[in-house]
């Protein structure tokens, strides 16, 4: 069946500042059990009408309150080996205020039985236990995210770049890639670590929403993306005020960054 989507009203990420949804849709939200179930609705009717990028759900996880911006609507649309549904994907406006290692064991590359870098990483992990935290209402909405992520390993020892990719799930609250947040690949692997990646519109053309506070308000700091440094060992990828390489030394402070947690509702 033939759905009429409604795109309407969607506006420039650049200059906006982002609403907050729940009160500019209050009286629509009223008829919903919560404003996740509200969003939920409106995506599973392809109605993104007046939806604007960068406009925002509030969502409080361990005492801090986060704006939870619309940073890519229906990206990903029926892409995948698994088709993907129609969907928003949610970024955080500033980041999670622990700062977490991208990976404990020294290196960049995947582990036996797991090829792919981020999903081996110990960032991921920490996203696992950090979306168990999260208010039921707000997980009951939030679906995996289905993506082709690059593969780095060889039992013959650690390899500097990625050899290949596959299909993967790359969780319910995930890092985007270098290709994700600016559109070109200049550190990652070229052609494995760019898989399927579209630029979110939020990032586009502007540094304003690549920028980040190290908390919701805080100072500008830096933050982990998915992708494996290409070329090295022992490096991946963060954002700040300029593209990075940066590396991962165990156990050394300088090796952690903030997390920016983002996750997808899909119909």
């Amino acid at each position: 069946m033939l759905i009429e989507c409604n795109y309407s009203g969607i506006t420039d990420p650049a200059i906006d500042n982002g609403r907050d949804l729940t009160k500019i849709f209050r009286s629509e939200i009223n008829g919903y059990a919560d404003e996740w179930q509200w969003i939920k609705d409106r995506i599973k009717h392809v109605d993104f009408k007046d939806i604007h990028y960068t406009d925002y759900l509030p969502l409080t996880v361990n005492g801090e309150t986060h704006q939870m911006q619309a940073g890519g609507i229906d990206t990903y649309f029926n892409t995948t080996d698994q088709p993907v549904p129609h969907h928003i994907d949610f970024i955080s406006r500033d980041c999670y205020s622990q700062a977490v290692q991208w990976n404990t064991t020294n290196n960049n590359n995947g582990v036996a039985g797991n090829e792919h870098p981020y999903l081996a990483s110990n960032v991921y992990r920490f996203l696992e236990n950090l979306y168990n935290q999260l208010p039921e209402k707000t997980k009951a909405v939030i679906k995996n995210k289905r993506t082709l992520l690059e593969k780095r390993y060889s039992a013959a020892g650690a390899l500097s770049d990625s050899t290949n990719w596959g299909w993967a799930d790359a969780g319910k609250l995930w890092l985007p890639t270098e290709y994700e947040v600016y559109g070109s690949v200049v550190w990652g692997t070229k052609g494995w670590s760019v898989g399927q990646a579209v630029q979110y519109p939020i990032f586009a053309n502007s540094w304003r929403n690549r920028l980040k506070g190290d908390r919701p308000g805080g100072s500008r700091c830096n933050w982990w993306l998915a992708s494996a440094g290409g070329g090295f060992v022992r490096q991946c990828l963060r954002c700040r005020q300029l593209r990075q390489c940066h590396r991962l030394v165990s156990l050394r402070r300088r090796a952690c960054a903030a997390l920016l947690p983002h996750y997808g509702i899909a119909a």
